[in-house]
């Protein structure tokens, strides 16, 4: 039997991990947790409204959740939703998801509540950190290594040996070369093109890219 999960946010980001799960034969899913809940009206929603918000193991146990699914793009608001929800639920409850038509290599590492969707790729020797996501049609090259709670936006290719910080957002169509690091929560927008390193704490645009200005983590970029 498999387990049952339910994905918390019924935006867009949420419906394409929804997709995932049931492209795939490892979950069964339950519904969404959403605090717009006239939201998950929507005809294309492929669930159940299950509440605004998860406040207990045991509201979970009663509906027969055996795993949580952060559907949040945002970087820094997923990690704050993490951090009210690790206060009340055991690591177990936050699996890995990886569509079945993503690629990720035997060797690779992926953490709890990591993201891999369709049309990605994680090479050999990767390292995805906890709750980081690889959105559709991205690549994160051999011995690539992503923060917690970072992000490759669609069509986002890294080379090898690359690194990204902790909450950084790496932009649609962004491309960075072999063996460059982008600092913790970072930007790079979109169609950039990453030749040198990028420090912590900054946005970079351009091709190539250059720092453009500074950032707080928390300010928003989707």
């Amino acid at each position: 039997m498999k387990p049952r999960v339910a994905i918390i946010g019924a935006s867009g980001h949420g419906i394409v991990l929804a997709d995932a799960v049931q492209a795939g034969c490892v979950f069964e899913l339950a519904g969404f947790f959403d605090t717009g809940g006239a939201g998950c009206a929507r005809v294309d929603l492929p669930g159940a409204f299950l509440g605004a918000a998860i406040e207990s193991k045991a509201q979970l146990m009663a509906l027969g959740i055996e795993g949580v699914f952060l559907g949040i793009g945002d970087n820094f608001s997923r990690q704050k939703c993490w951090e009210r929800l690790g206060a009340i639920l055991p690591e177990t409850y936050f699996p890995v998801l990886v569509h079945p038509r993503a690629a990720v290599s035997a060797s690779a590492r992926l953490a709890n509540g990591s993201v891999v969707l369709a049309g990605a790729m994680v090479g050999p020797g990767a390292e995805v950190g906890e709750f980081a996501l690889l959105n559709t049609g991205s690549s994160l090259d051999h011995h690539g290594e992503m923060g917690r709670f970072s992000s490759l936006a669609p069509g986002a290719f890294t080379g090898g040996c690359v690194q990204l910080g902790e909450g950084t957002a790496i932009g649609m169509g962004v491309q960075v070369i072999h063996g460059r690091r982008v600092g913790a929560n970072s930007v790079v927008g979109a169609g950039s093109v990453v030749l040198r390193d990028v420090p912590d704490g900054v946005v970079a645009f351009g091709v190539p890219a250059r720092v453009i200005r500074t950032r707080n983590a928390g300010e928003k970029y989707l």
